[in-house]
């Protein structure tokens, strides 16, 4: 039950529970260790002799009907010993075949019941949570090395393309597909040589269908700590690292039914750390035109938008929303674990709703063009037909606490009126998009934007070319019949 590599039993270095601190040394050596012990064991094959062969062969008893063992370990190293003497070639040239089997025969009896398997489920997962324990504790000193294990790593994670449901999802299979994903993350945001490193050895294909597969069989309301919810936070992880580079972004630019996955994991509302890595994974996207198009091509504001009336300014405090929303949206590829803030565990439900409001705003403002990203049209009118000019132009803001504030509660000046009327309205607006077919498979990302601008403008009752406003010149009675008029009419009709 117990395994040991280099300096470590790493049973109980896994055993995070009993040993949360154990000290680890020589941090290369030791994941040198273990990628060759995880080959070794890949390699492993099942013995070829039977046990009830191998005991015959050196006169011992055949194992009970249990399976146990019928005769001692004294016993065992007794009976080899005389069977090596009787057929050592020095004593008996003829039987070199014979003194031959005794080993295999020796081997095959103290192997037991592991002798019959081949790679064992129980030892990768081993090898795969001390990986990661060793990421997660030590990423600045593994940081300038590339990491060698990826095809290995991806093979881990790749499910047969036959059968589909969720049997991978099994108490047999889902440990390890957990821990292979978490430790595609922990290396991905380790170094930028690993980022690189996993686009190249296929890991937005791969990972992009391990995600597929969970979103498909995932409820929203998925608990955070059931196995297809997990392994899907960690696929979202990994995006998040790797739609920081180039060469990532580019592939998934072609991939649009897995960001069409990455955006509906937007709303797995009870997995907080999903919905985070999801939020920061839209966010690196938008930054790209292709991606842009992409974006609004599977419907990113009805999904995103609703996260920004989530927000409650007396939690602010519990949120700590402005210095990790500052850390998380940077756009810069860190290094370390808690890269971009995705491994930060919140308080409570409504400081992660909180959070999420926070980097839904960073995500729309980057669509938008603001932050030094392309500008899109179409989004940038669809969030000006929906938030109205005056609130819509503030997701620019470096501090985006003083817009949700806004956003949630009634506001009343000479510049911009927002009731709860109007905020109702625009959450069953974008409900009614998310509900709406789907755009046809392959129809061009332009006219997909197009046409998703102009239901924004539609449910917002405004004309797709109206434009904005300003009450800071009107009189006083101009003002007094403006308060008179219906609440969606004040800020999304065009004023004359």
């Amino acid at each position: 039950s117990e395994l040991w590599c280099h300096r470590y039993y790493l049973r109980n270095l896994c055993d995070t529970q009993r040993f949360p601190d154990w000290p680890i040394a020589d941090h290369v050596p030791f994941l040198q260790a273990l990628l060759d012990t995880w080959r070794a064991e890949l390699t492993r094959r099942p013995l070829d002799m039977s046990e009830e062969a191998a005991a015959r062969f050196l006169g011992l008893p055949p194992p009970d009907a249990d399976g146990g063992a019928g005769f001692t370990e004294d016993q065992l190293k007794a009976a080899y010993r005389a069977a090596a003497r009787k057929y050592h070639p020095d004593k008996n040239p003829a039987g070199r075949d014979q003194f031959v089997a005794v080993g295999k025969a020796f081997e095959r009896l103290k192997a037991g019941s592991a002798g019959r398997e081949g790679t064992r489920p129980s030892v990768v997962l081993l090898l795969l949570q001390a990986q990661c324990i060793l990421f997660a504790r030590n990423p600045e000193v593994l940081a300038p090395f590339k990491y060698a294990g990826y095809p290995m790593l991806l093979d881990a994670v790749t499910l047969p393309e036959s059968g589909g449901g969720s049997y991978f999802l099994g108490t047999d299979r889902a440990p390890q597909l957990q821990a292979a994903v978490e430790l595609c993350w922990l290396t991905c945001v380790s170094s930028a040589l690993n980022g690189e490193e996993l686009t190249r050895s296929g890991g937005v294909t791969t990972l992009g269908a391990l995600l597929m597969r969970c979103v498909g069989v995932l409820p929203l309301d998925v608990l955070p700590h059931v196995p297809g919810a997990a392994i899907a936070t960690h696929c979202l992880r990994t995006f998040a690292g790797m739609a920081a580079f180039a060469t990532a972004r580019a592939e998934l630019a072609n991939s649009e039914v897995l960001v069409g996955d990455i955006v509906r994991a937007t709303h797995l509302s009870r997995a907080a750390a999903a919905v985070d890595a999801a939020l920061q994974c839209i966010y690196q996207m938008a930054g790209d035109p292709a991606l842009q198009e992409l974006l609004m091509h599977v419907r990113v504001i009805p999904y995103v938008m609703p996260l920004l009336f989530g927000y409650d300014a007396t939690a602010e405090e519990a949120a700590g929303a402005t210095p990790a929303a500052d850390d998380a949206a940077s756009g810069q590829p860190q290094i370390g674990p808690k890269f971009l803030g995705l491994a930060t565990v919140r308080s409570n439900m409504q400081a992660a709703k909180n959070h999420h409001a926070v980097l839904a705003a960073r995500a729309l403002a980057r669509l938008a063009g603001h932050g030094g990203a392309p500008r899109h049209e179409g989004a940038a009118a669809g969030l000006s037909a929906l938030l109205t000019p005056q609130l819509a132009g503030r997701l620019g803001e470096s501090d985006p606490l003083p817009l949700l504030r806004d956003l949630n509660r009634s506001v009343a000046t000479p510049t911009v009126i927002w009731s709860n009327q109007m905020r109702a309205e625009v959450v069953e607006a974008l409900s009614a998009q998310r509900a709406a077919p789907p755009p046809p498979p392959g129809a061009p990302a332009t006219a997909a934007s197009a046409r998703h601008r102009n239901a924004c403008c539609i449910a917002a009752k405004v004309s797709p070319g109206a434009g904005s406003f300003s009450t800071a010149s009107w009189s006083a009675p101009s003002r007094s019949r403006l308060r008179n008029t219906p609440p969606t009419l004040r800020c999304l009709s065009r004023v004359g």
